[in-house]
């Protein structure tokens, strides 16, 4: 790729016209984050997310990210204000959100459908294969969940009163198939003509 790169404060992570490339690292992309303006949605990996909550909450417990459940970070400017996790399993409710701030970062981890397991492997160890196996997780039954789910998803997780009215968030993932199928599966659910039809007219960038 050709295309300058954006002057970044962090040497680990660099911008083109289509994507940031950084390392993985809870530390660096938490600086990253501060840096960056409006709200952000962001599907990623669960080994990120719990190390992120480690680096933001470093007293508080291990925590556990279910498959579509988020990490919220509200920021005032670049001064960290409190985070909130989102279980999937409790319709992503949120409890004790602050009254101030004016960024809003949505982390979510990605649907089980690539989370599938086929034989034991090396070390006994039991082996992931892409979208196939004896106990592959049912994509229908992803895309069920949300489209089903997808009043408390607008309310929830991008914090807004109904569809018509939807806040602005800008939305990425990180380079892998099981993120951009759950944010390709959460923009199709979100722009359905039955869901439109009913909840009224969305727009997101």
């Amino acid at each position: 790729n050709t295309t300058p790169m954006r002057v970044l404060p962090y040497p680990e992570i660099s911008f083109d016209q289509s994507s940031f490339t950084g390392s993985y690292e809870p530390n660096t992309f938490f600086n990253f984050i501060k840096k960056e303006t409006g709200n952000h949605f962001m599907v990623t990996h669960s080994y990120l997310l719990r190390s992120l909550y480690k680096v933001i909450k470093p007293n508080s417990n291990k925590v556990k990210f279910t498959n579509l459940s988020c990490l919220v970070i509200y920021l005032q400017n670049e001064h960290f204000i409190d985070c909130n996790i989102l279980n999937s399993e409790d319709n992503w409710k949120e409890y004790n959100q602050p009254e101030s701030y004016n960024k809003r970062i949505v982390l979510m981890r990605h649907c089980p459908g690539c989370h599938n397991f086929t034989k034991k492997g090396t070390f006994g160890k039991l082996e992931k294969r892409g979208l196939s196996g004896k106990y592959a997780n049912c994509l229908p039954l992803t895309v069920d969940f949300i489209k089903n789910k997808i009043g408390y998803l607008i309310k929830n997780v991008f914090n807004s009163d109904d569809i018509l009215h939807l806040k602005k968030y800008r939305v990425g993932c990180s380079p892998s198939l099981r993120t951009l199928l759950t944010l390709t599966i959460i923009n199709t659910c979100l722009s359905r003509p039955d869901t439109i039809q009913k909840l009224g007219r969305i727009t997101i960038y």
